[in-house]
């Protein structure tokens, strides 16, 4: 056999082990590989199933927020409504407010002529009685007279019983007023403590005057006109008092509003005399 012969044999000998050695090896990491797979999927199916609970408790969650936020929607929808309802009564009560506070205006001025004209009466009364006893000691004539000033003076006596009368039942309402009004300011204020954002629509009226320009011919129709309008405040449902130089006449609601005019009707049940052309106006409780 030849030396290249024996090399040739020597290399593909060697070359054998290689392979079978390569061959061990591939086998070797083959079977490492499997297991790692299995593993690795035995691992995967158990993180698979932690996440899948995860999931799980996460939609049962996200059910149970839904409804409260049902809960809370159904609530915020209740308390708007609650608000609505609260602002309503404090409207009401505003203008039951401003109601009473003319009402008391009216009381007061009423009283004050009963009151003036109370003591006119007694300081005529008081003047018959010293003219009644000078007569005393006169004619016959005298004694007339006398006979003619007790009639007057008894006449004085009775306007006086019945201004009394008149005093008394006026001191009623306005007491029965006095006490509506401070449950009415009660009550607002027990709105405004509930509900402060509300006290903020709570604005003091403008004042405004003017004079009535004009009288419908048609006296049932009970309108008339003003010289005030949109450009100086005046709003639909506003009430003005009438009066005349001193003296109260009526109460008006405006029913029409245009820019430098308006229209009203006069309220019957505050109304103590005719309505003229030229008498004057306000917004005050005059």
């Amino acid at each position: 056999m030849s030396t290249a012969t024996r090399v040739l044999v020597v290399a593909i000998t060697v070359m054998s082990f290689v392979y079978l050695g390569i061959s061990a090896a591939l086998f070797a990491y083959r079977v490492d590989y499997k297991n790692m797979y299995l593993t690795e999927q035995e691992a995967h199916k158990k993180t698979t199933t932690e996440k899948n609970k995860v999931i799980e408790e996460q939609d049962a969650r996200i059910k149970t927020l839904d409804k409260n936020i049902d809960e809370l929607q159904k609530d915020i929808s209740v308390r708007k409504a609650e608000l609505a309802a609260a602002k309503e009564d404090l409207v009401e009560w505003k203008d039951k407010h401003t109601q009473l506070m003319n009402n008391l205006t009216e009381l007061n001025t009423n009283v004050e002529k009963l009151q003036a004209s109370l003591k006119e009466q007694i300081t005529k009364n008081q003047e018959l009685n010293v003219s009644v006893e000078k007569m005393r000691a006169s004619t016959e004539d005298a004694v007339k007279e006398r006979t003619v000033l007790e009639e007057k003076y008894l006449n004085a006596q009775d306007s006086i019983i019945r201004l009394e009368k008149n005093l008394s039942t006026l001191e009623k309402q306005y007491l029965a007023q006095a006490k509506e009004f401070n449950q009415t300011k009660i009550k607002l204020d027990q709105y405004i403590k509930a509900f402060p954002s509300l006290s903020t629509d709570v604005v003091s009226a403008k004042l405004i005057e003017g004079k009535v320009v004009a009288i419908s011919e048609k006296a049932d129709l009970n309108i008339v006109m003003i010289n005030v309008g949109k450009n100086d405040g005046v709003e639909v449902g506003m009430k003005f008092t009438v009066y005349r130089g001193d003296k109260y006449v009526a109460k008006i609601q405006i029913d029409k509003v245009e820019a430098q005019w308006s229209s009203a009707f006069s309220i019957k049940e505050f109304q103590s005399d005719n309505i003229r052309v030229n008498d004057n106006i306000t917004t005050s409780p005059y």
